[in-house]
Formats: structure tokens, C-alpha cells, sequence
């Protein structure tokens, strides 16, 4: 797949020699193939942080990764950019404690050349948590159904973020559900996948989070969204669309941020 097909490109972005670098660092996880990533300005956060890392700092933060995650590598499987913003898609292994486990994570990044500006990694812990803290008990929500309303299939990628932003916005964030197929499924960090009626109850709980849209990319069949909300809680939501509607979905965040941002919200 082009890295480069489905987004909108200006002459300052260079995704394909990003994209080269970022493969490379995947399956060779070092400071010296994770630090040409990014720029000299260039700053990186991950929910946990208390403030974002600068350049000078990534080093001593990938070496700390590296050796809590032994055997880690990244595989980077779907992306979408628009103007400098990008959004990758990527499976992650790794054997802290010796006992392999899998993730899945969205890397976030605003490029400037073939280099990030800025970076956000979005995943939840909880996984490796699990290894490294087994008092650790991941937050787990039991979602109720709730009344979907028909709404009409939204054609192009700029009219469906509108019309989950409106959802939002308008304080009826159920309405959003009404893009999912009859079919369709939204994946999240707290809950087992959720039919379209339960995606309608899962939605209402979040709308204290009042979301707004950071940045997207992506187009009629891959759709990625960065969304903000109250008290600095942010998360990605990524749709495989099919005529309009949603088959599938996967929200991005810390299961442990989502549940802090709700009880501050």
C-alpha cells in the first residue's frame, strides 16, 4: 500500500521516507534508529508522563522502554496523513518478565520533512502493567444497550467527522452509533467488542469527556480521528468504513486515563 495514496500531501512532508525510518526502528529498536525519527524541536508524550519529553530527553526514555519491554518490536500495518499530520496504525510484541504479550498502538505524529514534530503514542498500558504490577487490575465497564435512530450514511471522510464532531458537540454522542452498520463493532480498551446498540450506551458514558476533533486523516474506507476532551484526556478513534458506515472500529487510549478523565470530568 502507498503511504501516500490515501492522504493529502504538501511539498514539506515526506511520509514515505518517514515511513522507511519508522519500519526500520520497528524491527530494530535502538536510540540510534528511534532518535533520526524526530526533529530538533520535536517533542513526545504517552499517557503516564507528566509533561511531554524533548529531543534531548528521548534517548534515556526509549533506552527505559527497551529494557522494561525486552524484545520488543513494532510492526507498522495501516496509515493515514493529511497535511503534516499522521497516523499509523502498528502491532506491537514484546517479553517483560519473559512472558510474550501483544498490543496494539496508533502513533500520532505531525511531520516536518521526513522528521516529527510532534509525537503522541496512543495504547493502554494495561497489558504491560499486567506483567510488571500483578496487583494491577485494569478498569473493566459493563455497558448497557441503548436506542440507535436511523441517521444516513455519510459520504467522504471530511462529512463523517463532522457528523460524529456534531454528536459530540450537540450532546447526543449516541447519534454517532447510528454510523455503525447493523453488522459493525467498536473495539475499546474497557469492554469486550460492542454491537451497535451497546456502541449507543458506551458513547453516552463518555460524553462528560465533551471530545472535539484535534486532527484526522484518511478517506471512504480507513478513518483515523485524534479527539481532546476534558482534563487533557485524548484518544483515537480508528474506523474501517464501508458505503458510508462504520464495520469497525477501535478506540485508542489508556484504559486508566479514560477512567481518571470520567471521574474528573
Amino acid at each position: 500500500m502507498s503511504a501516500v495514496a490515501r492522504g493529502t500531501q504538501t511539498p514539506a512532508v515526506d511520509v514515505e521516507a518517514f515511513l522507511a525510518r519508522f519500519h526500520r526502528f520497528g524491527a530494530t529498536p535502538s536510540v540510534e534508529t528511534y532518535l533520526p525519527l524526530f526533529h530538533p524541536d520535536a517533542t513526545l508524550f504517552d499517557d503516564g508522563m507528566e509533561r511531554p519529553l524533548t529531543v534531548d530527553e528521548i534517548p534515556a526514555h526509549i533506552e527505559g522502554v527497551l529494557a522494561m519491554a525486552p524484545g520488543f518490536q513494532m510492526t507498522p500495518e495501516r496509515w493515514r496523513a493529511r497535511g503534516a499530520a499522521l497516523f499509523v496504525e502498528a502491532c506491537n510484541v514484546a517479553a517483560p518478565g519473559g512472558a510474550p504479550i501483544a498490543w496494539r498502538a496508533v502513533y500520532r505524529v505531525d511531520l516536518r520533512g521526513a522528521q516529527v514534530t510532534r509525537g503522541r503514542r496512543y495504547f493502554d498500558r494495561a497489558a504491560l502493567l499486567a506483567h510488571l504490577m500483578p496487583d494491577a487490575v485494569p478498569p473493566t465497564w459493563t455497558v448497557s444497550a441503548a436506542t440507535v435512530a436511523a441517521e444516513a450514511p455519510q459520504r467522504g471522510a471530511a462529512a463523517f467527522v463532522d457528523a460524529c464532531a456534531n454528536g459530540w458537540t450537540s450532546g447526543r454522542p449516541q447519534a454517532i452509533a447510528a454510523r455503525y452498520r447493523e453488522d459493525g463493532a467498536l473495539h475499546t480498551p474497557v469492554t469486550d467488542p460492542l454491537a451497535r446498540a451497546q456502541v449507543a450506551g458506551f458513547y453516552e458514558r463518555l460524553a462528560p469527556l465533551a471530545l472535539t476533533p484535534r486532527a484526522w486523516a484518511g478517506d471512504e474506507s480507513l478513518l483515523f480521528i485524534e479527539w481532546e476532551g476534558r482534563r487533557g484526556f485524548a484518544c483515537v478513534e480508528r474506523f474501517d468504513l464501508r458505503d458510508g458506515l462504520v464495520l469497525s472500529g477501535r478506540l485508542y487510549c489508556d484504559s486508566l486515563a479514560l477512567q481518571r478523565g470520567l471521574e474528573d470530568a
